[in-house]
């Protein structure tokens, strides 16, 4: 047994082979001094131990260490054969022949007997330990190669995570952006100011909708053009004036919009960008056109205002003199012989006294406030009334009359019979302005707070140059008349809250519009 130990220990990977009994005593060695000895203590627990751990009950793994090398122990338990159980194998393989020809030539003595059956009565283990060094050495590289791996791994791991932060990061400003470029596109769309940008270029980037009405433009067409292309004249002169960086040119200009009207505009030109580079001019435009429209009602107001508190004075100091007079020339007609010219000149003194009376009592009630008598009226049944008084005119003029109502009632507020002295006049004013006959129209449409009651007609029209005096007080162009029918209108319009406005043209006639207030 201790050859063949010595034989096997001859491999490289193999430490040590060693033979022991239950009690530890060495019995075969690699290494033939340390036969005879007791075993080492880590040994003897393992073979202790044998038996005991979760492992196939003829072998055991265990690792120690041993002289301060790492091995593998491997215990197994040696079972020698005994003499009998041996030649039953033998015989089983033989044939019955050479069976007794073994028989005699190989009988064992009873003394090798006793001694095969002696051993085969103990527990014997085969110890086997098994060098680490290699097997280390590719472990500690594999180590390495998973310590490469894993920092790679994290690496990776930090760079995705870092780059979904970012990509985070840059969808949510995506978002932010797209959100303030919306607020700010709505914002600029909103503003009742006209707005006009270009870039560095000089090509229009923004242009709003304000811009393009008061303008006459088309905003799809407007961006991408030079402002020389589309702007009125008189913008371009201002902005070719501007030309320093810090400068903010104001300039109130004039011009004429898609539809023909004129509008009178204020601009103010702002030039973006830093003291070195200029990128881009920004042209703000404000409609003055209502503005203006207000300054002037405001000065036709204080004039009439003026003129009627002088009127109503001097009205009182003329209808005591009419008095007088009025009383001397009935008193000459009483005691003049009938037919005789002194009575016809006494009648025709009365007539003018009490025309004039008429006059004066027209200026009183233009100058005084009004007393409304308001009530709920139907303003489509108010209409028809005033046009009934006036058929006979209308007929004798030649006249057509159409009307357009809606198909739901229309209730207003008003004093009746101010609101028909109003259409009166108005009706009187289209008839006198058709002589040779026409057409008279009356259309009447509502919004959310106010009714509207539209006449047109298509009669002389009015010149431009007296368009602005219609509303003057004693303002006419006709022979007769005291030139207060419209200045009149427009002041009962007025008491109700509402306005009265008029677009006339010599080609298509005179249309006046009246808004009253629905509350």
């Amino acid at each position: 047994m201790q050859t063949v130990i010595e034989d096997s220990s001859q491999h490289p990977s193999i430490a040590l082979l060693s033979m022991i009994d239950a009690k530890g005593k060495v019995l075969a060695h690699s290494d033939f001094t340390l036969v005879g000895q007791i075993t080492d203590t880590q040994t003897m627990r393992l073979v202790e131990n044998f038996g005991h751990e979760k492992l196939p009950p003829q072998s055991q793994i265990k690792r120690e260490r041993i002289d301060g090398k790492d091995v593998f122990q491997i215990i197994k338990t040696y079972h020698p054969m005994r003499a009998n159980d041996g030649m039953a194998q033998r015989m089983r393989r033989m044939s019955p022949g050479n069976i007794g020809r073994m028989m005699r030539d190989r009988e064992l003595s009873l003394a090798q007997k006793r001694i095969l059956d002696e051993l085969s009565q103990n527990q014997y283990y085969l110890i086997a330990e098994l060098e680490m060094t290699e097997f280390q050495a590719l472990v500690r590289k594999q180590f390495v190669q998973i310590v490469i791996l894993s920092i790679i791994l994290l690496l990776v791991g930090t760079g995705g995570l870092l780059s979904l932060m970012t990509l985070q990061g840059y969808r949510g400003s995506q978002r932010r952006l797209r959100r303030i470029s919306a607020f700010t596109d709505i914002l600029v769309s909103s503003l009742p100011i006209g707005l006009i940008a270009t870039d560095v270029d000089g090509t229009i980037r923004t242009c709003n909708k304000s811009a393009c009405e008061m303008l006459g433009l088309i905003q799809e067409r407007a961006l991408g053009q030079a402002p020389r292309n589309i702007l009125p004249k008189d913008l371009l002169e201002n902005m070719s004036h501007g030309n320093q960086k810090d400068e903010q040119l104001h300039r109130e200009v004039t011009v004429i919009d898609g539809a023909g009207n004129e509008k009178s505009l204020h601009s103010t030109l702002l030039y973006f960008g830093d003291k070195e580079h200029q990128h881009g001019m920004m042209l703000l435009i404000q409609d003055l056109s209502q503005l203006k429209e207000l300054e002037t009602e405001l000065r036709r107001s204080e004039r009439h205002a003026a003129l009627g508190k002088m009127a109503a004075g001097l009205a009182h100091e003329l209808r005591n003199p009419l008095s007088s007079i009025k009383g001397l020339a009935l008193l000459l007609k009483a005691t003049s012989p009938k037919d005789a010219i002194d009575q016809a000149k006494a009648d025709l003194l009365v007539d003018e006294v009490e025309r004039l009376n008429r006059s004066i009592s027209e200026l009183l009630e233009y100058s005084r406030s009004a007393r409304l008598n308001k009530q709920n009226i139907e303003l489509p049944n108010l209409i028809e009334k005033a046009l009934h008084l006036v058929h006979s005119d209308l007929k004798a003029a030649n006249i057509t009359i159409s009307h357009q109502f809606p198909d739901t009632s229309h209730t207003a507020t008003a004093d009746q019979d101010k609101l028909i002295q109003v259409l009166l006049n108005l009706f009187l004013n289209s008839i006198q302005a058709m002589p040779n006959g026409g057409h008279l129209a009356i259309r009447m449409w509502d919004d959310t707070n106010s009714v509207y009651i539209e006449i047109s007609d298509t009669g002389t029209g009015i010149e431009p140059s007296i368009r602005d005096q219609v509303f003057d007080p004693y303002f006419t162009t006709k022979l007769e008349g005291t030139g207060l029918g419209l200045s009149l209108s427009a002041k009962i319009i007025e008491d109700h809250l509402g306005s009265l406005s008029i677009d006339s043209s010599n080609e298509s006639g005179t249309v006046v519009t009246i808004r009253l207030p629905l509350h």
